[in-house]
């Protein structure tokens, strides 16, 4: 490596606060590679850009078949399974961004970019420009049981009634407690009422059924109140201007 270019890489690795570990050296090569940035950005080659579940290992993708030109977007490019599990494939670009088709996300992959060892700077490393030609994403596929069965057997149990502690009684009985539901045993039910025996067995202070009666008496007697008061008013104004005349 000239010096100059030496020193150029020891001022950007100071002003990084870069330091070799231990047992480490720095390397340099002029070779050119597959990989190297100048061949990545050629037109002829195509970079891809894949996410993928944990489970996968990049060499699971060693065997996989994808069709860049699905007939509809919604339809993955390609499957593969792997130790019982079943995976999609499908390609994140700016249509599925704005429908979320499949709800598969990806929206992180666009503004990723990669880098790259380049020749013209000895072998370090640098951002490329171009984009990613194919930003690919592999779901698992899960598989939700059907629950309609399920909901059958709950809907078929017979409904028990709560079993309680002995030596309690029930004193509230809420409205339509005694009500059997529509149409039990093929006879329309209407809801009943609490009898008054109801409320005497729920020991209700009495006062309650007989509080509207009450009311009403009450208003009567502030009428009636109100009535003696204007007529001796009344009197009284007429006494006094029969004394002024005279």
């Amino acid at each position: 490596m000239p010096k100059k270019d030496k020193r150029e890489k020891e001022r950007v690795m100071e002003e990084v606060g870069f330091d070799v570990p231990d047992g480490f050296s720095i390397h340099s090569s002029d070779e050119i590679s597959m990989f190297d940035i100048d061949n990545i950005e050629s037109d002829d080659v195509e970079t891809f850009l894949i996410r993928m579940p944990h489970e996968l290992l990049p060499a699971d993708l060693d065997t996989i078949k994808v069709n860049l030109k699905p007939d509809n977007p919604a339809h993955p490019l390609g499957r593969m399974r792997k130790a019982g599990s079943r995976f999609q494939i499908y390609e994140f670009t700016d249509q599925s961004a704005s429908s979320n088709i499949n709800a598969m996300g990806g929206l992180e992959m666009d503004g990723l970019r990669c880098l790259f060892p380049s020749s013209k700077r000895h072998g370090a490393l640098s951002m490329t420009q171009k984009p990613f030609d194919h930003r690919l994403i592999i779901n698992q596929v899960v598989d939700i049981p059907d629950s309609t069965s399920q909901a059958q057997e709950i809907l078929d149990k017979p409904i028990t009634k709560r079993t309680h502690p002995e030596g309690l009684k029930m004193r509230f009985h809420p409205y339509g407690f005694d009500t059997k539901g529509p149409h039990a045993n093929g006879i329309p039910t209407t809801p009943t009422i609490p009898s008054k025996r109801t409320f005497e067995e729920a020991d209700i202070d009495q006062s309650i059924l007989s509080s509207p009666s009450k009311a009403k008496k009450e208003k009567k007697e502030k009428k009636d109140k109100k009535v003696e008061k204007k007529e001796k008013k009344e009197k009284k104004d007429k006494k006094k201007s029969k004394v002024e005349s005279m």
